[in-house]
């Protein structure tokens, strides 16, 4: 039998490498989701079992296991289109502001009615600018009720398709929580706007990569995140691009503001790379409206300033800035006016890092 060339050798044993190279990082890349699946749903948990998640529920664990995942928690979908099938099922989705906001609903939606005639905005949307509305991060809801108000302002302007013209740029912690029997993002958030997942996620957790004990693994997973957030780049510059113009409503920290044990707000501060991607796109053309909220089922708090165009890092912090000031300002307002609200008795807080 003639012997094969030692070329021919050599070759079938780097594609024999190769392939087993491939295998070994397919391997890598599912356990990297695997972990992620659980060190995910394991915050979840604990965001459930605290005050902030009140409101929530968990997804059934059964989920993970399926052979395809839902949208909001499919690690590799970092943009989510709007996603209503009848106007029925969107009105029902947004009456939820109803719902959690009682008969205050109203009064609320006047204020950001006035600001968004004065300011021309949702016509100014139409004509292809482009709006940030980063805002402090009380609650997990904030994001969710400002965009029902929104959108209620909106259709009372003539204009209904609200949802192709926005976009929530959230946690993907959100996605393993529900509200009565619906998703968080796939069956509310997405109802009524497109849906930007950020990883890590937002609500103040942190993922413990130090549970995973190869080394190797954890390589993964930081470059997985790397890779993650890096999609997530572009699709917001291919949002605040786009000639069509939008909306984008976001936390300018990304984690739910920390309160310490006086109860005062010290809101996180606007990360490097939102700062980046802030600056960058007001220096195409697109505004930032500072947005204050303070939501609650007894009163609501919500300001808004002048459009600007902040184009370096500083001038972003100087956003937080002003929505801590005007949080402040706000809250003693309503201090007096409702001397037994002891929310508004705390002082909120924005330093730059």
């Amino acid at each position: 039998m003639a012997q094969r060339p030692d070329d021919d050798l050599t070759a079938d044993r780097v594609a024999l490498h190769d392939a087993e190279g491939l295998l070994d990082r397919v391997r890598g890349w599912v356990d990297v989701h695997r972990h992620i699946d659980e060190a995910m749903f394991a915050l979840a948990e604990q965001v459930v079992q605290s005050e902030a998640g009140a409101l929530f529920e968990m997804i059934d664990r059964s989920v993970l296991d399926g052979d395809r995942l839902p949208d909001a928690i499919d690690h590799d979908a970092v943009f989510l289109h709007p996603n209503p099938h009848r106007t029925a099922e969107q009105e029902e989705v947004l009456g939820l502001l109803d719902l959690l906001q009682g008969p205050q609903v109203p009064t609320v939606t006047a204020h950001f009615a006035e600001y968004a005639t004065e300011h021309k905005l949702f016509e100014r949307v139409l004509d292809g600018e482009t709006f940030i509305l980063p805002s402090n991060h009380l609650e997990l809801q904030d994001q969710g009720l400002t965009l029902g108000y929104l959108h209620r302002v909106a259709k009372d302007q003539g204009v209904d398709r609200l949802e192709n013209d926005i976009t929530l740029m959230i946690g993907r912690l959100l996605g393993f929580l529900r509200l009565g029997h619906r998703n968080v993002i796939d069956d509310i958030l997405r109802k009524a706007a497109g849906v930007l997942k950020t990883f890590p996620v937002s609500g103040g957790e942190v993922m413990d990569e130090n549970v995973i004990t190869e080394a190797d693994l954890d390589h993964r997973l930081r470059l997985f995140r790397r890779t993650s957030n890096e999609r997530t780049r572009r699709e917001f510059e291919r949002i605040t691009r786009s000639s069509e113009g939008g909306i984008i409503l976001l936390a300018g920290g990304g984690s739910r503001d920390f309160r310490d044990e006086r109860g005062d707000v010290h809101m996180n501060p606007f990360g490097r790379s939102t700062r980046g991607l802030i600056a960058d796109a007001c220096s195409r053309g697109a505004w930032v409206v500072p947005l204050f909220v303070d939501y609650d089922v007894d009163t609501s708090l919500v300001e808004l300033a002048e459009p600007v165009q902040p184009t370096d890092d500083a001038a972003v912090h100087h956003v937080g800035e002003l929505i801590a000031a005007m949080g402040n300002m706000a809250r003693g307002v309503a201090r007096a006016e409702h001397p037994d609200i002891e929310r508004f008795t705390r002082r909120i807080f924005y330093e730059a890092r």
